[in-house]
């Protein structure tokens, strides 16, 4: 037998093992309490490994300067939910977009080498997504980022929206 086919074997042996035991331990959580776990979020009621309210077409997130309604992005097409009740909720090729509800924040990353151009399409789909102005969104807790792999010299910072006071330029 090949080594590559001995390695396919190996990683594919892994990955069935892996996703057995992710299921046996999600499966010992939830049969562990003799009620099904739910958690309230924005008044959104959270069905852990399930998507919230689907049916609800907005929420409120609260903030410090008060309360901004969005677009309900559980009900988007693709979205994926993550650890920590989060959730991806939209991608390109120009960037990534999460939502954890339970501190009321949002990454952007920022995908595509050419920063400046990503940037610019992030912000203007983040907005039309949500359904908010440049206002509203500047209200929110955003952390906008680039990762290491995509331009070493802006990696590491958060940089906010760029229309917000607090967003700050990507290094030349």
């Amino acid at each position: 037998m090949s080594s590559k086919k001995k390695l396919f074997i190996s990683i594919a042996f892994l990955l069935v093992l892996a996703l057995i035991l992710i299921f046996w331990f999600s499966k010992k959580n939830t049969s562990s309490s003799s009620a099904t776990q739910t958690t309230s979020v924005n008044g959104l009621p959270i069905i852990h490994g399930e998507k919230p309210a689907i049916s609800i077409n907005t929420f409120d997130i609260t903030t410090r300067d008060g309360i901004i309604t969005i677009n309900n992005i559980y009900k988007l097409p693709g979205v994926i939910l993550l650890d920590f009740d989060g959730v991806n909720f939209k991608n390109s090729q120009y960037y990534h977009m999460e939502y954890y509800p339970k501190q009321q924040g949002f990454i952007i990353a920022i995908l595509d080498p050419a920063i400046q151009k990503a940037r610019e399409i992030a912000e203007s789909d983040f907005l039309e997504v949500l359904n908010i102005t440049q206002d509203q969104a500047c209200k929110l807790n955003i952390s906008l980022t680039v990762p290491p792999s995509v331009n070493g010299r802006a990696s590491g910072g958060n940089y906010g929206l760029s229309f917000c006071p607090n967003g700050k330029a990507f290094p030349k």
